[in-house]
């Protein structure tokens, strides 16, 4: 149904279930006055399709649909006393 009847009905469809796996790496070292962790985090690491959002393009007269963020790295550094 990819027409303008969708926006009647706002909450009859509903965007297909996605899995993701997160992934995360890390090094701790303890010492006597402080404890140091690198770690790597990979979001979505499976790079899974997510619909987003979707909506109306008057100048294709057609539906779009947009997706999240595919792999997302994250490099951190946390220090505790």
């Amino acid at each position: 149904m990819h027409n303008y009847l969708e926006w009647l009905k706002p909450f009859a469809a509903q965007y297909p279930t996605t899995y993701r796996i997160d992934l995360r790496i890390y090094l701790k070292r303890e010492r006597k006055a402080h404890t140091g962790m690198w770690s790597l985090d990979l979001l979505n690491a499976t790079n899974a399709q997510n619909v987003s959002y979707r909506y109306f393009d008057n100048r294709k007269q057609e539906f779009v649909t947009k997706y999240q963020l595919g792999l997302i790295p994250n490099l951190s550094y946390r220090i505790e006393f």
